[in-house]
């Protein structure tokens, strides 16, 4: 998985997780590696012994002698949801913990919350993930930033065709060596648990950062100015949506820390990207409101 020059991970799997990280892999279009590129560390996942109660059958072996290794060696955890992922200091690998359990619904929240060491790593370098649609043309990328029902996904349908729809829920930011910003696609894990998608997101490609767009609904097609502290806030919101399900289980100060980590990349993100509040009627050419900006 590569975001960009320095936040690349090789992904392994154990007994037990195989089926599940093939399928991660197939949904996000992570290649097969080929030994040879750099990365920043090594993410294993394992199965643990832990399956809820009448929630789906084992999904394969457990990982017990490995866990007890990791937790007698001294390796700190964060225990998530659905997952629980354990670092050391000593090195850059990272382990993650599955629930043993083959139950769709499980299998698809532990992908989704096990992008926490990716966010994670990303927000480190000034990274921020957005509850966003993302859309390039002509090589500029554009964010439809909004709450979930707002309108994200039809605003992606109504597109033409010359504009390109790389995903319509969930965006990550991330800063290159130009320290310019650039996105990426991630998967919409809710046509996953309620529509059995079966639909696929490159997340490791990515597009220029050229403009973001709070979405409104309204009469008639409008595009506005935001200032760079309502762009902040804004940003800073939606980050926060994407997060919750992976903060909701943090102790309070690493949950502290990732929220301040959050509001700082999004004010910087507010001073260097162009922000506009875009209202869109039912009938209009919105994305006419758009190219203009552009």
């Amino acid at each position: 998985m590569k975001l960009n020059e320095d936040l690349r991970w090789l992904l392994s799997g154990k007994a037990g997780t195989h089926a599940w990280l093939t399928r991660l892999a197939q949904i996000m279009e992570l290649p097969p590696s080929d030994g040879k590129e750099p990365t920043l560390s090594t993410v294993t996942f394992i199965r643990s012994s832990s399956t809820p109660e009448s929630i789906g059958e084992t999904a394969g072996l457990a990982d017990l002698e490995l866990i007890n290794h990791l937790r007698s060696d001294g390796w700190p955890s964060r225990e998530l949801t659905f997952v629980v992922t354990w670092f050391h200091p000593k090195t850059p690998d990272i382990y993650c913990e599955l629930l043993n359990s083959q139950n769709h619904y499980l299998e698809v929240m532990m992908m989704a919350q096990s992008l926490f060491l990716f966010y994670s790593a990303a927000t480190e370098q000034g990274g921020i993930p957005l509850h966003s649609a993302l859309a390039e043309k002509d090589g500029a990328g554009i964010l439809l930033v909004g709450r979930g029902g707002i309108g994200k996904s039809t605003c992606c349908r109504r597109l033409p065709s010359y504009w390109t729809v790389m995903c319509d829920d969930e965006t990550l930011i991330v800063r290159d060596r130009l320290n310019s910003y650039v996105a990426h696609p991630f998967p919409t894990w809710g046509d996953y648990l309620l529509k059995r998608s079966r639909g696929t997101w490159n997340v490791s490609k990515s597009v220029s950062l050229s403009a973001v767009f709070f979405l409104d609904r309204a009469g008639v097609d409008s595009v506005h100015p935001v200032g760079r502290g309502e762009a902040a806030v804004l940003l800073n919101q939606s980050a926060t949506q994407v997060c919750a399900r992976q903060m909701d289980r943090l102790d309070d100060e690493v949950r502290r820390e990732w929220r301040k980590a959050l509001f700082e990349n999004a004010s910087d993100l507010a001073r260097s990207v162009p922000a506009f509040r875009l209202r869109v009627s039912p009938e209009g050419d919105f994305w006419r409101e758009i190219e203009t900006v552009l």
